[in-house]
């Protein structure tokens, strides 16, 4: 009996995991397609095969949408990061590697057009998730300051370079090559992503 009852609630659970991951990719399609104020939970729901009143008892609010979302997009990347480091073979590699997957993420998924969406909105209107935004980009300044600070323990870097301050930079260049790319669905990323890589190149001579 007890078996059976565990695996009705891992079976719940499950069935809970997978709607919510339908509601938020749901959120995240109608956001790209009609924007950031149009999205609402009717419309969520609609396309995600659910009523919106799930999505209000999964989300509470808007808020609790755009925070779930946020979260959901940035486990997407983070998954791909620690894939990264697995296979990266020196820091200087994951720096590059941080990149590459940005890059792709940016082109392969238009999920990923839902996030800029939510942030640029959040800037524009002056919203709370702002901060939001900021925090998990700091969490990427990290590990970018984290990684230069072992390429320089390696010797691969120059010991001159402030690891916080260049890895800040490394960030605002991903980030606009990432808005970039969406504003310009016809952009070429492979010279540019190979001069940043080459501008990372000469950073790493000592």
């Amino acid at each position: 009996m007890e078996a059976k009852s565990a695996k009705t609630r891992r079976s719940q659970e499950q069935r809970r995991m997978e709607s919510e991951e339908r509601l938020l990719t749901a959120a995240a399609e109608v956001m790209v397609a009609e924007g950031f104020a149009a999205t609402t939970f009717e419309k969520i729901g609609q396309r995600a095969g659910y009523s919106h009143g799930l999505v209000t008892q999964r989300f509470g609010s808007k808020d609790g949408l755009i925070l779930a979302l946020i979260d959901y997009l940035s486990g997407q990347m983070d998954a791909r990061y620690e894939d990264l480091l697995k296979h990266a073979a020196t820091p200087v590699d994951e720096l590059a590697g941080y990149l590459d997957v940005l890059i792709s993420q940016v082109l392969e998924d238009p999920l990923a057009e839902a996030y800029f969406v939510m942030m640029s909105a959040a800037i524009a209107n002056r919203l709370p998730q702002k901060d939001v935004f900021l925090a998990s980009h700091e969490r990427m300044r990290v590990r970018f300051a984290d990684s230069i600070r072992r390429a320089q323990d390696a010797g691969l870097m120059s010991p001159e370079l402030d690891p916080d301050a260049t890895a800040l930079a490394f960030g605002c260049v991903q980030l606009g090559f990432a808005v970039q790319l969406l504003l310009n669905s016809d952009l070429d990323p492979s010279p540019i992503a190979t001069t940043i890589k080459q501008a990372m190149t000469a950073l790493s001579q000592k």
